[in-house]
């Protein structure tokens, strides 16, 4: 019996003992694990780059960010090379390193960066890779476009290639054969484009700038159509007029060489401009309520009228033309045309196949307006033909005037008949025989009263 209780005591007292070496040694396990993590942790959380990185080559392991840019920047000598680009037939040549900057701070940022990203453990291994070896490190220091550099150079190349589109031109001889003159392509330089092309360069030594052509609205091929009168006028005026046949001869050199290409409109206020002093226009009288009253650009109606009925021969499509208030004595009835100021305006567009030319000149106390254009389709002739339906008298109203001497009479406003008419567009044939006779338009005049005034016994 007392052997079994020593027995017993002494596994007891061994059985405490191995708890105590359990303990001690889990508690140095544990503070071995600590340590080792302290450890870890200062190392990869230290303020410096991995061993085996490399940046352009060089070892950054142990540096600084930025001791390891002042490093790179003093090692690297740059692109020594320059770029030629090419537009159109020209070249033009920079330095590579006038328009391109090193990114060293990207560059400098992945090394730093690599190794600090996911857990500790993903951490631990691209470390240990990159010390010993077993996966090469190295950042490249890229080169980046600087584009307010680029875009400037960009804008000197465009200034000295870019023209505007010149159209063709025509004039005739005094031996009355045409003489065209070619139209020029202009060029624009696609700037967003040349840009791209800088940045996607990746280093080429030459790169192609792209151009827009620009094809002007008149080209030398359309005018080889223009041969001969397709359409023409005349009306007659008073040369004594001096102010009024200065506005004429000024609204014809306005309208002369003009060239309007099918598909197009003709307005005339917009051809002429503003009538006034100064654009060379002088008083004259214009109708005003049925009287005359001088105004700038007085006579400039007859040109207008000239020009309608020279267009309606020529076959063009008149879209938009007013008559005067009265008669007028250059043409007949129905066949005049009026402007006034940008309310009323005589247009027409041309729906030819070809372009026509507008020749408007004066000779002899009269204004001549031809339209030339591709006579070879135009295989018949346009005139017009006026049909008075109705006309009414005027009559004499007196207005009571206390100012004049008693018994004297003036006119203060002559008096003009009413009349309503039709005005028709007669088509003939080669062989001069009628094809068509088309109602053009119908015109209403009305009367206007003779106005007297008189002071009455």
């Amino acid at each position: 019996m007392g052997l079994g209780v020593d027995l017993m005591g002494t596994n007891m007292f061994s059985g405490e003992i191995k708890k105590k070496h359990f303990w001690g040694l889990l508690i140095a396990i544990f503070a071995i694990i600590i340590i080792l993590f302290i450890f870890i942790s200062i190392y990869i959380n230290r303020p410096v780059i991995y061993n085996g990185i490399k940046v352009n080559g060089i070892e950054a392991g142990g540096m600084k960010p930025e001791d390891l840019e002042k490093s790179i920047r003093k090692s690297n000598k740059g692109i020594n090379k320059d770029i030629t680009v090419k537009v159109l037939d020209k070249k033009y040549s920079i330095a590579f390193m006038d328009l391109f900057n090193y990114d060293y701070k990207s560059a400098v940022d992945k090394a730093y960066g690599y190794g600090r990203e996911g857990n500790i453990f993903s951490r631990l291994k691209d470390i240990t890779n990159a010390r010993f070896g077993k996966q090469e490190i190295n950042f490249e220091v890229k080169t980046v476009l600087d584009e307010k550099k680029a875009t400037n150079y960009i804008d000197k190349i465009a200034k000295d290639i870019e023209r505007p589109a010149v159209n063709a031109d025509i004039s005739i001889g005094s031996n009355g054969k045409f003489t065209v003159t070619p139209h020029q392509t202009g060029y624009e330089l696609d700037k967003s484009s040349s840009l791209k092309a800088f940045k996607t360069s990746n280093k080429s030594v030459v790169i192609k700038f792209p151009v827009k052509e620009i094809v002007p609205d008149i080209t030398s091929q359309m005018l080889e159509h223009v041969n001969g009168i397709i359409g023409k006028y005349s009306t007659g005026f008073n040369s004594a007029n001096t102010n009024r046949t200065q506005n004429l001869r000024t609204a014809a050199d306005t309208i002369n060489g003009y060239i309007l290409i099918p598909g197009r409109e003709f307005s005339l206020n917009k051809v002429l401009g503003p009538r006034n002093k100064e654009n060379g226009y002088h008083k004259a009288p214009v109708i005003v309520n049925g009287g005359m009253e001088p105004d700038y650009g007085g006579g400039v109606c007859q040109i207008a009228t000239t020009v309608y009925n020279a267009a309606v021969r020529a076959n063009l499509k008149i879209t938009e033309r007013h008559h005067h208030s009265i008669p007028v004595s250059y043409v007949p009835l129905g066949q005049d045309a009026t402007l006034s100021g940008d309310v009323l305006d005589l247009k027409f567009k041309n729906t030819l196949s070809a372009p026509v030319y507008i020749r408007a000149y004066i000779n002899n106390s009269k204004f001549y307006v031809d339209i030339y254009g591709d006579d070879s389709r135009q295989c018949f002739n346009i005139d017009l033909d006026s049909e008075v339906k109705n006309m009414k008298e005027s009559t004499t109203e007196y207005r009571e005037d206390k100012n004049l001497p008693a018994g004297k009479n003036v006119v203060e406003r002559q008096p003009h008949k009413g009349y309503t008419v039709n005005v028709y567009k007669l088509t003939y044939g080669s062989d001069n025989k009628l094809i068509k006779r088309e109602l053009l338009h119908k015109d209403t005049y009305k009367s206007v009263n003779r106005i007297v005034r008189r002071h009455s016994n």
